[in-house]
């Protein structure tokens, strides 16, 4: 069995391998560093297990949310007037302690592209959303309030 400063070594060289890697796509990469200060509360009680990562440039981010059934996985963003929030598959981004990773490809496939209707030249329908959830989304400068898919509100500060 290898020591514990052995293995901790190896995960280090090994991760900064894989960002060093990213980093020479650096075009393609997107990066939502952790928001520490954030509040963030599922259904008025506060959840330690949930995390906010959020690219200031871009107004995107990732919200984290630590469920009974494990990891999910929200996008949000405030492009325009209304905002955005889509359920994201777990291979969208990766997290890493205190930063969010994903690239273009990943964002998108794992995002958007099952959280879309997909309509055809003439504008009908070919797609439905793999899940439609009402999310009542109230989105501000430090504020994200979402229902999440099992129902719960969501709401994180920072």
């Amino acid at each position: 069995m290898m020591p514990a400063k052995t293995v901790w070594w190896l995960g280090l060289v090994a991760s900064s391998l894989f960002v060093a890697l990213l980093l020479l796509n650096w075009r393609y990469t997107i990066f939502f560093p952790k928001v520490w200060r954030a509040t963030i509360t599922v259904d008025g009680r506060p959840s330690s297990g949930s995390s906010l990562y959020r690219n200031r440039w871009t107004g995107q981010g990732l919200f984290v949310r630590r469920a009974a059934i494990g990891r999910e996985l929200y996008a949000f963003g405030a492009g325009d007037e209304k905002g955005f929030v889509f359920r994201c598959k777990g291979f969208a981004a990766l997290v890493v302690p205190g930063l969010a990773l994903s690239n273009h490809e990943q964002w998108g496939q794992g995002c958007f592209a099952w959280d879309l209707a997909v309509q055809d030249a003439a504008g009908n329908v070919v797609g439905e959303p793999q899940k439609s959830v009402r999310r009542n989304l109230r989105i501000g400068g430090h504020l994200l309030e979402f229902t999440a898919d099992d129902g719960k509100r969501v709401e994180a500060e920072w």
